[in-house]
């Protein structure tokens, strides 16, 4: 049975200003008058003048220059004030610490990245490094450091994106781990963390009209092996957060031992490390994804055949995400997929084959390279959090 709620006064108010001020952000490219919002919306010219108020009351938007559509009186233009709010992003990683700044509209204003040893880091250390980078930033003078007002973080694992907390990052050897709380005493800001993977599919999706309200799924495969899906532009985050997850699903039971502790979970097998581990056990000298890469290159016929098999495993992989999901888009991302282009190739040549035709020409799938997105969704998503609680905390000191 479906439960139905009623609206108090500060919760439809608060409604309705997220609603309008979505309108003036998708709206940036054509002026957009209160006028117009009041036609789009249905609410009534007054109500329209009220909520356009509190928000530039709040800093967030702004009246700009008049325009005129041809009839009529000339109309104000309603826009964001773009640094209202700026918006720190960071991306953890097994290999790198990636990190930006955006704007209100989602603009990249700087972006750093900082190259991680092989080697265990403790999670205090990360945040430290992590501090240095954005203070790095800073001294570039690219944006006004007093308006980040939040951060938001991607990190690998299984993350409790209410909490902060860290249950289990394989790739890092963390367990149980408060990350929310080390990075509020070393940035001395707001802090929201999700799981990478979900924060990668808002990251590419935000800024593209015909993505970000669509049924999209994003996997990636590289360092590690995932993926993370929305519905109409609705994130599915499953019960803990842990919806996609499937880098530790059984690909083969009993089969190789995972960094989790598991038996042949599926990033033992389509994963750098995995793949080099796979070759050393059959005796082949590699140390490195790279040497299989370049053994293949150099038409060995044992890097021929495991590169074969690799891309055969990809392939059925996102057969299996293409039957699972069923989303208009399947992005492919991840370290593999974005330095050697024809290992994406051989496993979307392979596709075609093992799914029935209905699904493959229903899909759209695209290979997407931006090492950036993970940490461009954090900064998002940490931003509308916090102008979200601008709006409530707002409201609930000016209703009567």
């Amino acid at each position: 049975m479906q439960i139905y709620s009623v609206q108090n006064q500060q919760t439809l108010r608060f409604n309705n200003c997220k609603t309008v001020l979505n309108i003036i952000r998708d709206n940036q490219a054509t002026p957009i008058s209160r006028a117009d919002i009041a036609k789009e919306t249905f609410m009534s010219p007054t109500s329209i003048t009220r909520i356009t108020a509190d928000l530039i009351d709040l800093g967030i938007v702004k009246q700009a220059e008049t325009f005129s559509k041809g009839v009529g009186r000339r109309a104000t233009q309603l826009r964001i004030v773009n640094d209202a709010v700026l918006s720190l992003g960071l991306f953890i990683d097994k290999d790198f610490l990636r990190m930006c700044v955006i704007d209100c509209m989602g603009k990249v204003l700087d972006k750093a990245c900082f190259c991680l040893e092989d080697r265990d880091y403790e999670p205090e250390e990360i945040i430290q490094l992590a501090k240095g980078l954005y203070d790095e930033m800073c001294t570039k003078g690219s944006f006004d450091s007093k308006k980040v007002k939040v951060l938001g973080i991607g990190c690998v694992g299984n993350i409790d994106n209410k909490s902060g907390y860290v249950f289990f990052a394989p790739q890092m050897g963390w367990k149980k781990i408060d990350l929310k709380y080390m990075a509020e005493e070393a940035f001395k800001m707001p802090i929201y963390i999700d799981n990478d993977l979900k924060m990668a599919l808002i990251g590419t999706t935000y800024n593209s009209d015909e993505m970000k309200e669509s049924d999209v799924a994003i996997v990636t495969i590289g360092v590690g092996v995932g993926v993370s899906v929305m519905y109409n532009g609705k994130l599915v985050r499953g019960i803990s957060n842990a919806a996609g997850e499937v880098g530790h699903t059984v690909f083969k039971p009993n089969g190789r031992l995972c960094v989790c502790g598991r038996m042949g979970c599926l990033a033992s097998y389509l994963t750098e490390v995995g793949m080099v581990e796979i070759c050393k056990s059959k005796g082949y000298r590699v140390k490195s994804f790279k040497d299989i890469v370049e053994a293949y290159n150099n038409g060995e016929d044992w890097a021929i055949k495991e590169i074969d098999a690799f891309t055969s495993n990809i392939a059925t992989f996102l057969g299996n995400m293409i039957y699972t999901y069923n989303t208009k888009y399947l992005l492919v991302i991840g370290s593999i997929i974005e330095n050697y282009q024809f290992i994406y190739d051989l496993s979307f040549s392979k596709i075609k084959d093992i799914i029935h035709d209905n699904l493959y020409s229903d899909v759209i799938i695209k290979r997407v390279s931006n090492p950036y997105s993970a940490a461009m969704g954090a900064a998002y998503t940490a931003q509308n959090i916090y102008i979200e609680n601008m709006i409530r905390t707002y409201i609930n000191n000016h209703t009567l």
